[in-house]
């Protein structure tokens, strides 16, 4: 027997993460915010490209607590190798194209920036951001990527 389908995958992640939010006293944009920080982490995961980053931040003390530290609405990763922004750009695009079984997200490359972070710093980086849908919820997400050794 096959597993059964959902209509509108989209408003139902909506309406799921929405009672989770009533359920449990959490701000839903927060909870949004984490389900796409949490998918994009996913297919960077089995992305061509996952060898080259390393989790870091407050999303990394979330995985290895169950109680979350702080929310958070952005991504710290570490890249190793070419710190430039086309090998940047690449990669995220190649994380964005990267298919997964449906989880209502849609990344959208062209939405794609990048700007550099504390550029006269030793250790600069790179802040990228990047449109996500569901359904009719469109959130930005932020991640901050350092440039160095793994």
């Amino acid at each position: 027997m096959s597993p059964m389908r959902t209509r509108n995958l989209p408003a139902s992640v909506l309406a799921r993460l929405l009672e989770r939010a009533r359920r449990t006293g959490d701000d839903y944009q927060v909870l949004l915010t984490a389900f796409v920080c949490e998918r994009f982490l996913y297919r960077l995961g089995v992305s061509s490209v996952r060898s080259r980053f390393v989790l870091k931040g407050a999303m990394l003390l979330r995985v290895w607590s169950d109680q979350p530290y702080r929310a958070t609405r952005d991504l710290d990763l570490l890249r190793q190798g070419d710190g430039s922004t086309e090998a940047i750009r690449a990669d995220v695009e190649a994380v964005c194209a990267t298919e997964v079984e449906p989880d209502g997200l849609a990344f959208e490359p062209a939405s794609l920036r990048l700007e550099a972070i504390r550029p006269e710093d030793e250790y600069a980086g790179t802040r990228v951001t990047l449109l996500a849908r569901c359904g009719s919820a469109r959130v930005t997400l932020q991640i901050d990527l350092g440039v160095g050794t793994l």
